[in-house]
C-alpha cells in the first residue's frame, strides 16, 4: 500500500495491490472466516503515519470485507518477522493451517518461512509478472517479438531488480537459518 500521505486523501493501492484484491476475492468466496494482515514500519521509516497492515485494513473495509473479519499484526519489519509474528498470533487461536496470499515472485520464501513456523500453507499467489499469454509471446520466434523483447526497458529493470532481491533474500535467509 502506499499511505494516505498529502496529496492522497487515502491509502492508495501500489504495484503489489493485488494482495489486497486477492484476499478480498478469497474472503468473499469463503475461503476462509478471517484475513490476518501482516506488515509495519521499517525502523528507519518512521514518517509514515500508519502501518501497511492499517492501510490493507482501510481498503479491505471498502471492499466489503468486514472489520470483524480482519485480524492486524503491525510490528514485523520483513517478511522473516512477518511468519514469526503472525504464527505467533495464529497458534495463540488454535489456527494451524492458512491460506497465505502474496506476490507469486515472493511465494516460495514466504511459504517457506511460513512452514518453519509451523504453519501447514496453502499457496494463494497473485501479481503474477508472467501471464501464460505473456510466455507464449516472448518464446514466439517471431521477429518482431525477438527485437521488442531484447530492447532494455524500465519495467524489465525493475522486474531484475525483483527478482535478484528475491534469490538474495533466499540466500540470505538460508544462512540465518530461517528457511530451510
Amino acid at each position: 500500500t502506499e499511505s494516505a500521505d498529502y496529496p492522497r486523501s487515502m491509502a492508495e493501492v501500489n504495484s503489489a495491490g493485488d494482495r489486497v484484491i486477492h484476499a478480498a476475492w478469497l474472503y468473499k468466496q469463503g475461503a476462509a472466516p478471517y484475513i490476518l494482515l501482516s506488515g509495519g514500519n521499517l525502523e528507519f521509516s518512521d514518517m509514515r503515519g500508519t502501518t501497511p497492515a492499517v492501510e490493507m485494513r482501510q481498503l479491505l473495509e471498502l471492499l466489503g470485507v468486514p472489520g470483524g473479519a480482519l485480524w492486524i499484526q503491525e510490528e514485523s519489519e520483513n517478511t522473516y518477522e512477518d511468519a514469526v509474528y503472525t504464527a505467533a498470533m495464529l497458534k495463540q487461536k488454535g489456527i494451524t493451517r492458512i491460506i497465505l496470499v502474496t506476490s507469486a515472485m515472493h511465494m516460495p520464501r514466504s511459504v517457506a518461512l511460513f512452514e518453519k513456523q509451523g504453519l501447514d500453507v496453502v499457496p494463494s499467489p497473485t501479481d503474477f509478472t508472467v501471464t501464460e499469454r505473456s510466455w507464449q509471446e516472448l518464446t514466439a520466434l517471431k521477429a518482431n517479438q525477438i527485437l521488442l523483447n531484447i530492447m532494455p526497458n524500465a519495467s524489465s529493470l525493475n522486474l531484475t531488480t525483483n527478482v535478484l532481491k528475491e534469490h538474495l533474500g533466499m540466500v540470505v535467509y538460508r544462512m540465518r537459518g530461517w528457511i530451510e
